[in-house]
């Protein structure tokens, strides 16, 4: 098991999704409100819901073949997250930056995703796309009869920030508020200290060079569609 693996399966373990059942009172498992004359009762299963935030860097330096490797990647973890296991549990907001951030795809089903990255957008910030993937956790509503657990972000860079402070302020932010930060090198001109102090924890920063990303990506989908079930 890698160290990404583990490290986003504790983020997990012990953790209660919002709208779980109080351990005692009527509502307590074993304590049913609805006995007395009412016979069997056909109750709704509960699924849970999480928004993943995909901060991807389309930046001028990811033109090529790295753009289209980016695209792949993209659709492989969308691709885990759409496995029928997952009861339709997850929400996708796809945001692209360069010299300034774009949200390509707000709040979809995994298995409606599309995405093509071009590596055409200028120089590199990392603020704004965080900024924005912030706002979308703080907009975002679970769907009726769902449990909403909180949203995790996955950052991929190929080089350096030309605002790595604020980057890591509003990241810092974002951990505060219960996010996980998954980070991404791409390449060797990822900054890897800067990843590592955007990510939730060094051990949530993972490094592909072209050729892997698309085999990282879908590790990562896996491994949050195998915890999305555990976080009740």
């Amino acid at each position: 098991m890698s160290h990404l693996t583990q490290a986003i399966q504790s983020i997990f373990s012990g953790h209660q999704a919002e709208g779980t059942l109080a351990s005692s009172g009527p509502f307590a498992p074993g304590q049913d409100p609805f006995v007395g004359g009412l016979g069997n009762v056909t109750r709704l299963k509960t699924y849970n819901e999480q928004p993943v935030h995909l901060v991807m860097d389309d930046s001028v330096s990811m033109s090529g073949a790295p753009a289209r490797e980016a695209s792949l990647a993209a659709m492989a973890l969308a691709q885990e997250l759409a496995e029928p296991r997952n009861k339709d549990g997850f929400r996708l907001n796809v945001i692209r930056f360069g010299s300034s951030a774009t949200m390509v795809a707000s709040s979809v089903a995994p298995e409606t995703l599309s995405v093509a990255f071009s590596g055409t957008s200028g120089g590199t910030v990392g603020a704004p796309p965080m900024r924005m993937a912030q706002s979308a956790e703080k907009a975002f509503t679970a769907r009726p009869e769902r449990r909403l657990v909180t949203g995790m972000v996955v950052f991929m860079s190929d080089g350096g920030l030309s605002d790595t402070a604020e980057t890591i302020r509003v990241a810092n932010e974002m951990k505060q508020a219960g996010m996980t930060i998954i980070t991404i090198g791409f390449g060797s001109g990822a900054e890897v200290a800067t990843l590592q102090a955007i990510a939730s924890s060094p051990q949530h920063y993972a490094y592909a060079n072209l050729g892997s990303l698309v085999g990282l990506f879908a590790k990562v989908g896996k491994t949050l569609s195998q915890q999305l079930s555990k976080a009740a």
